[in-house]
């Protein structure tokens, strides 16, 4: 790499104007190349322009953001394109399931040995839904990583579309989920249509028969929807996801590669008793909507390294 030598000035000594520059005037003619910064300390805003360490003639799409997307909770896993450690994943690709706003960079006409640096930063956000209040109810987690598409470019990159050659990059892969739930205050206790049921002898107490029992407000009954009772749950997950990959094109490597960030949310359970999903005379309704989790503040890019 290039090296400059900085004449010494001594202290308490004058410096004359035209030493100064002149010590300092080869910073302005000194050639970046790839050797005089780490690949991974460089973001697309701070790689000058026109010099010999980055060259995007095989960059078509060299960055893709978005402000905020919902991910739909599933229980499908043939949507998880992080489900295992696989090769490949070659399900269908969804905006709101597992493929947040179809986004891609795209690289063409790569040769052997060429590298690329793909870099991804976003914020996971991931409600309360108060998971605990049913029994042993489990919360959701939230998987999310960078997924290579060879061949592939933003024509095949579609709603509903696949590849049997999609790749995870499973050193990418992170996944999340909140160690705690709040109760929803309404949905914590048996309803009185289940007191019916599970004991006619048995006398239904509310807040209408005493204020000791205020917290079993089942006043809307077994049509009660949850997530109005959510704005106040303490335990909302928020994650910070950021990565980088390096490719390296292989002799055997299409020469076209697109990259991309897949993800997937699930896994939870309500804890619920096995007289079905509503709980019946053993417990409260199940919420009849799940909140989505939200990715905020995304970004991925690629730069070519040359040295």
């Amino acid at each position: 790499m290039p090296y400059i030598k900085v004449p010494e000035f001594k202290s308490n000594e004058v410096i004359d104007p035209d030493q100064f520059n002149d010590a300092f005037s080869p910073f302005t003619s000194m050639n970046l190349d790839g050797e005089n910064f780490m690949d991974e300390s460089l973001g697309p805003d701070q790689i000058p322009a026109n010099i010999s360490l980055t060259d995007s003639s095989n960059i078509s799409v060299s960055v893709d953001s978005f402000s905020s997307k919902s991910i739909y909770m599933q229980t499908d896993f043939t949507f998880d394109p992080l489900q295992s450690t696989s090769s490949t994943y070659s399900g269908i690709r969804k905006r709101n399931v597992n493929y947040p706003a179809l986004n891609f960079v795209t690289l063409t006409g790569l040769e052997v040995g060429e590298k690329f640096i793909i870099r991804v930063s976003c914020a996971v956000e991931i409600q309360d839904g108060g998971w605990r209040t049913y029994y042993h109810g489990i919360p959701p987690y939230f998987k999310i990583g960078l997924v290579q598409f060879p061949g592939e470019s933003s024509t095949d990159l579609t709603e509903g579309s696949s590849s049997a050659l999609t790749k995870p990059l499973h050193s990418t892969v992170a996944h999340y989920r909140v160690a705690f739930t709040g109760k929803v205050p309404s949905a914590s206790s048996i309803s009185e249509e289940a007191s019916l049921g599970h004991d006619p002898n048995l006398k239904y107490r509310d807040q209408n028969y005493d204020s000791d029992y205020a917290y079993r407000d089942n006043r809307l009954g077994e049509d009660y929807d949850p997530r109005t009772n959510k704005s106040g749950m303490p335990f909302s997950g928020y994650h910070s996801y950021t990565t980088a990959y390096l490719h390296e094109q292989g002799l055997s490597d299409n020469s076209t590669q697109s990259f991309g960030v897949m993800c997937w949310f699930g896994g939870q359970s309500r804890g619920m008793e096995s007289d079905g999903d509503s709980g019946g005379v053993d417990g409260c309704r199940s919420p009849s909507k799940d909140e989505p989790a939200i990715i905020r503040d995304f970004k991925i890019f690629v730069y070519q390294v040359k040295k």
